[in-house]
């Protein structure tokens, strides 16, 4: 059985954006692929950096929305397709689960934090083919402790605790081989891809909606393209409220909302 690694990072919508929405995007990493992505990602970075004379000025933190400000467009987007590159060569996998807000989305999760969880369900959900195969442990950057323990730790637990002291409860997803979360900061070359990957969902999304789009990210929505071959699922989501359709399959993310009114 081999184990992988959900390295994930969150997103949460900005007032420039042509609709606010929360959106959870996660790489999911062979264990035994470290060693030859560790080599080819400290490759690349001298060069986007343009500090190849071998003396360290300090290891930069690789973040998408700040990437290189001293550097060219034309170097970040070299840097950012060289990573979806070596993502390709090791196969590692896609995945990207998020919802639009709504008013009736907003009332029952009070925050962009708080829709992270459903965005967190539906990635495991969508994992169902690879749990079954793969122990697998999810792993986000450390941001908020009180939220992420509730929204992405407390979510894990809930399941294990469900698992274990209700047995003859029918969980809707097989957590066999699903690991408790852990957490990576700033400086994690998989935090960083991941953010970067995810950067580039954003942008292909912006452009897809029509909204106005700068000629570089244009560009960034077209590198996002290479990345069709290892994703598994990539969806923004319009929560819909009320009864599924007879056919309404239930695999995968979230899609339908029904109101529970206890009985007496």
């Amino acid at each position: 059985m081999t184990t992988k690694f959900l390295y994930m990072d969150e997103r949460f919508g900005l007032p420039t954006d042509h609709r606010r929405y929360t959106a959870l995007t996660g790489i999911l990493v062979p264990s035994g692929t470290h060693r030859e992505f560790r080599r080819r990602y400290y490759e690349l970075l001298p060069v986007a950096t343009h500090n190849q004379t071998g003396v360290t000025r300090g290891i930069p933190i690789v973040h998408a929305s700040k990437l290189f400000p001293d550097q060219s467009d034309q170097i970040k987007l070299t840097w950012l397709s060289e990573i979806v590159q070596v993502c390709k060569d090791l196969d590692f996998s896609l995945l990207r689960v998020g919802y639009y807000e709504s008013r009736q989305l907003k009332a029952l999760h009070h925050s962009n934090e708080a829709l992270l969880e459903l965005c967190l369900m539906g990635l495991i959900f969508s994992l169902a083919p690879e749990l079954d195969k793969h122990e697998i442990w999810p792993v986000m950057e450390a941001s908020n402790p009180h939220q992420q323990d509730a929204y992405f730790a407390g979510f894990v637990q809930k399941l294990d605790y469900m698992t274990e002291l209700y047995p003859q409860c029918r969980m809707s997803i097989n957590n066999s081989n699903l690991g408790e979360m852990h957490y990576v900061t700033k400086r994690s070359i998989y935090g960083s891809t991941v953010d970067c990957l995810s950067y580039l969902m954003d942008a292909r999304l912006l452009v897809a909606s029509g909204a106005a789009a700068s000629e570089f990210k244009q560009k960034l929505a077209r590198a996002a393209e290479n990345l069709d071959s290892i994703t598994t699922i990539n969806e923004v989501i319009e929560m819909k409220f009320g009864a599924p359709p007879p056919d309404y399959s239930s695999n995968g993310p979230a899609r339908y909302m029904v109101k529970v009114t206890p009985s007496d």
